[in-house]
């Protein structure tokens, strides 16, 4: 896991090698993810199942939960092959408001 993060922060331009970052400030960065994203969720686990089987029940053909994965519909929609590229997926999800995303993305370029 750590290795994957320090190849995921190099991707991206950050301080990635066990000189400028360690195990434990990579351990600890994914744990403050891990829980930003549990904190900030839109809706609980039980919320999203309502509304998952609400959706099937009801024969709705996408159902969507929350405002990421509408942004990712809509860039899949426009555009298949960039929404999925490297280069873009964060870009778009850091567009929204609240998401734990924008979080690391402005963590990032401070």
């Amino acid at each position: 896991e750590i290795a994957q993060a320090r190849a995921l922060m190099a991707a991206r331009g950050m301080p990635s090698s066990a000189d400028e970052v360690s195990d434990d400030d990579v351990a600890e960065m994914l744990r403050a993810m891990d829980d930003g994203f549990r904190e900030s969720a839109p809706v609980t686990a039980a919320q999203a199942a309502t509304v998952i089987l609400d959706g099937v029940r009801a024969g709705e053909r996408r159902i969507l939960i929350g405002a990421d994965a509408a942004a990712m519909d809509a860039a899949v929609r426009e555009d298949p092959l960039r929404a999925f590229s490297a280069d873009d997926v964060l870009p778009t999800l850091a567009a929204i408001p609240d998401s734990p995303y924008r979080q690391l993305r402005e963590a990032q370029d401070a």
